[in-house]
């Protein structure tokens, strides 16, 4: 049969010349559709690669306290294993919103000061481990002024919540982060008991 065909097509010029333009027009199809299949792939690579390299330097972000006895501190800190980009730190309590920590704090006595703090957060940027000291207050637990102190920044940090608004280098939405900071009213503030210097009553990870 294929001896025939051939023999055909060597008596008929026509008929070589139709069927060498269909196989033509067959092969270029067949690029076509290779082009096509070939596109979609690296797309579909594409997407698969950029979606593991946003995996691969995902911030985490933390809010973590420590409550000492001579010694509190709140501070947001970067968990993550890629930059952590800090959109818009936010402090609540019930209704009402504030924008830095300090805002919501008592008056200290005459002559003492906080030991860290920040005011409100905008566009600030951390790397993976880095951290930000919302506020902190460290002293003698053997003066009473200090302990005074300690036990009214306890009191005014216990019912607020931390929000933070955040993204990455790739500008992903992520749903905002956010802790309340009722550890620390999980003990009687201004209690006499007594306790050890450097007792750990929270939590600085």
């Amino acid at each position: 049969m294929l001896g025939d065909l051939v023999a055909l097509l060597a008596k008929d010029p026509n008929t070589t010349s139709a069927v060498a333009t269909v196989a033509s027009a067959i092969a270029a199809a067949f690029a076509v559709v290779v082009s096509v299949i070939a596109v979609y792939v690296s797309c579909v690579t594409l997407k698969h690669q950029r979606r593991h390299n946003e995996l691969s330097v995902r911030p985490i972000p933390i809010v973590t306290v420590a409550d000492f006895e001579d010694s509190i501190r709140v501070k947001v800190r970067n968990h993550g294993s890629g930059p952590m980009l800090i959109k818009k730190v936010s402090v609540s309590a019930d209704d009402q919103v504030k924008h830095a920590l300090t805002e919501w704090m008592p008056d200290l006595p005459k002559g003492m000061f906080w030991t860290n703090f920040v005011g409100p957060v905008t566009d600030r940027s951390l790397l993976p481990g880095g951290e930000l000291v919302l506020l902190e207050l460290s002293g003698d637990d053997a003066e009473n002024l200090f302990c005074a102190a300690r036990d009214a920044t306890r009191k005014a940090l216990a019912p607020l919540t931390v929000t933070v608004e955040y993204t990455d280098i790739y500008e992903s939405d992520f749903k905002p982060y956010a802790k309340d900071l009722s550890w620390f009213a999980r003990h009687n503030v201004g209690s006499n008991r007594p306790s050890p210097k450097r007792q750990s009553t929270g939590i600085d990870a």
